[in-house]
């Protein structure tokens, strides 16, 4: 079976696990950047059986992040510095999107953060949502690797930014 290539910050090249997973992940990198997160660095990547496919723990810590806990983290992790947001995206194949109990959850993991936290819960198509749409928690967007240019805001009065 063929790993998957990612290409991550300044170059480097990551392989993942063949699967769907790791090719949602991948479209995270190269679709959802460019369009939403453009001049973001990749800061985490994991898969999951190798939670710690790709970690930047310098650049974590520089943003507040002292101690990280190795469970919890969601499957990518990018920082945009110009507007100083972390973009906390779960590919929602495995264990399902960002919903009440996750939001806790990344909320209280991220809680020592300077940067403002992005929810993202990403999948591959529209459809795969159906199942989780009464699941995903308010405040978070949902995005689509087939439609890259594309979000559903599930918010309130704000399109696509973080909540205070």
């Amino acid at each position: 079976m063929r790993l998957v290539r990612v290409t991550i910050t300044d170059g480097k090249v990551i392989q993942l696990k063949p699967g769907k997973q790791s090719r949602l992940v991948k479209a995270i990198i190269e679709e959802l950047v460019p369009h939403y997160a453009k001049g973001s660095s990749i800061l985490y990547v994991g898969e999951a059986d190798e939670k710690w496919k790709f970690f930047d723990q310098e650049a974590l810590r520089a943003i507040g992040m002292e101690e990280i806990i190795h469970g919890n983290m969601p499957d990518v992790v990018l920082y945009q510095p110009v507007k100083n947001w972390l973009f906390l995206v779960e590919a929602a194949i495995n264990h399902g999107p960002i919903d009440v109990r996750r939001h806790g959850e990344l909320s209280n993991l991220f809680n020592c953060c300077t940067a403002r936290l992005l929810y993202v819960s990403a999948f591959s198509t529209q459809s795969e949502l159906s199942p989780y749409v009464a699941d995903i928690s308010w405040e978070t967007e949902v995005w689509f690797a087939d439609e890259p240019a594309h979000l559903i805001y599930f918010n309130g009065g704000r399109s696509f930014g973080p909540y205070d």
